[in-house]
This record gives C-alpha cells, sequence and structure tokens, in this order.
C-alpha cells in the first residue's frame, strides 16, 4: 500500500510540475515589475572616461598607501566631491521614487561637517535639499567605511527637474574621502497611513 501511495504521490508531482513553473514564471514578472530599478550610477574612480561624466572630476585623486588606486577628496580648495547630475529619469517621471546611495567614506576628523547632499532643482529654483551629516553614523577616522542612505522623493517634483549628488565639505577645513560612490533611482509605492 505504501509503495502505491508514493507513487500516485511522484505521478501527481510530475503532472505539476509545468503548473508550477507557469506560477513560478509568473510571480518572477510580478516581482519584477513591483520593484523597478530605472537608472544607477556607479563610479570606482578608476576609469577615466566615466570620470569625465561625473562632476567635479578634479577632486578625483590617486592614493598613496590608502588601499585605495583612485577616490575623489573633498578639502579647503574642493569643498564638493565628485558626484551625479542628473535629470529625473524618464521612467520616473510623475512617479513616486527612492534615491538609494552607498559608498565608502574615509574621514579625518569626526567633528568635520560632511554632508551627503541630495539637492533637486529646475532651473535655477530649487525645489529639495537634503543635507545628511555623515560622522554621525559612521565608524572611526582615518579608516574607509561603509555609508548607505536613501531619500524618498514625491510624484509631485516637476518632470524635467535635475538631482545632484555629492559629498559637501561644508565646515571647509577636513578631508574627506569617498569611493565606490553607488547611486540608485528605483520606484516606490508610499505607504497610504503613517506609521504610528
Amino acid at each position: 500500500m505504501k509503495y502505491e501511495h508514493r507513487n500516485c504521490e511522484w505521478k501527481l508531482s510530475t503532472r505539476s510540475i509545468p503548473l508550477l513553473l507557469t506560477i513560478l514564471i509568473s510571480f518572477q514578472m510580478f516581482a519584477q515589475d513591483t520593484v523597478k530599478l530605472t537608472d544607477r550610477y556607479i563610479n570606482d574612480f578608476e576609469d577615466s572616461i566615466r570620470n569625465i561624466v561625473w562632476m567635479n572630476p578634479n577632486t578625483i585623486i590617486q592614493g598613496k598607501n590608502s588601499g585605495k588606486d583612485h577616490f575623489s577628496r573633498t578639502d579647503k580648495n574642493n569643498p564638493y566631491s565628485s558626484g551625479v547630475e542628473v535629470q529625473i529619469p524618464d521612467g520616473l517621471r510623475r512617479k513616486n521614487f527612492s534615491i538609494i546611495i552607498k559608498g565608502l567614506i574615509r574621514l579625518t576628523d569626526i567633528d568635520a561637517n560632511n554632508q551627503l547632499v541630495i539637492s533637486i532643482s529646475r532651473g535655477d529654483s530649487a525645489i529639495f535639499w537634503k543635507g545628511e551629516h555623515l560622522p554621525d553614523t559612521l565608524g572611526k577616522v582615518n579608516q574607509w567605511n561603509n555609508f548607505s542612505y536613501s531619500c524618498l522623493i514625491p510624484r509631485n517634483i516637476p518632470k524635467d527637474s535635475k538631482v545632484k549628488i555629492f559629498v559637501w565639505n561644508a565646515d571647509g577645513k577636513s578631508e574627506t574621502d569617498i569611493d565606490n560612490f553607488e547611486i540608485y533611482f528605483t520606484e516606490t509605492e508610499f505607504p497610504s497611513w503613517l506609521p504610528k
């Protein structure tokens, strides 16, 4: 009896494989449609052609005994790191979206006022500006530390707006090094209720 029962189960499983595959493929397509990675910008500052496209390529220097070959440095002479200035991606116009920023940072002074800046403007008018004070959330000075930050942008931003993302050396004194800068734009559904 047990043998026949197992046989019957196996036949049922074999017949259901095409159905299971169809369900899995449909689910994968649905998942890809719900989380859309529209645009990404990545720079490790090693490619001179890519560096020209990014803002402030003059801040990219060759490292000496730093564990990194090239990186972007802000200091008293260069208050803004290399970064991006782009139009809102076509696929995100009139949609809620997130900007996700990751990278490596090395600070020379834990009290430095270095800020990760997301700025959105239309023509000469500033629409949105956010500065995230980096040293508050990071590890030790004179060591490379990972950082990660995300920001929600609402759908009512004018579609012809430009987004700038960079690190600003606001105190104008310390040195701050940036490497492996990654910037992602993704469509995001905002909650219909506020969390408690």
